[in-house]
């Protein structure tokens, strides 16, 4: 059993036992590319504010209105590796929504790791939806001498 596998049935059985909204953020080294982690989308055109709502196929989650939260997701992180289909499997199967590149402070999906090959984006924060209303910002800290990942941060309402 791999770490992703390890980490799925962690989350899984939360789900299923606690029912609790869950906030999953950590170094997963995976580098998803401009990948948005969702299966599909769809515009709810009849909502009285417009907000697009994102379903996975097994599941409805969705952004609620009014949350400031982008359908997009931006990289700047264009590489992808073995990691990718692991950790999209595991967002999608337990319906969390990627913060990173969609949130307020981080809305171009700014480099998390620094290395001497290059950089990349591979610590991220992922939310069930009934977490993303206490969502308030996503940031990305300075690059410090003292690792090769930059500070993650996220602000809670």
């Amino acid at each position: 059993m791999n770490n992703f596998e390890t980490l799925q049935k962690v989350v899984s059985n939360i789900r299923e036992n606690d029912r609790g909204r869950i906030l999953l953020c950590g170094d997963l080294n995976a580098r998803l590319g401009n990948s948005s982690g969702l299966i599909h989308q769809e515009v709810d055109r009849d909502s009285p504010v417009g907000i697009p709502e994102l379903r996975r196929s097994t599941d409805t989650t969705f952004i609620p209105p009014g949350v400031a939260i982008s359908v997009g997701r931006n990289s700047k992180d264009s590489g992808t590796n073995s990691h990718k289909k692991p950790f999209l499997d595991l967002v999608g199967a337990q319906s969390l929504l990627i913060l990173n590149g969609r949130t307020l402070g981080d809305s171009e999906g700014k480099y998390t790791c620094f290395k001497w090959n290059g950089n990349s984006v591979v610590d991220y924060f992922a939310a069930t939806s009934d977490f993303l209303y206490q969502v308030k910002r996503l940031e990305v800290g300075a690059h410090t001498l003292y690792s090769d990942h930059n500070p993650v941060t996220r602000t809670l309402r």
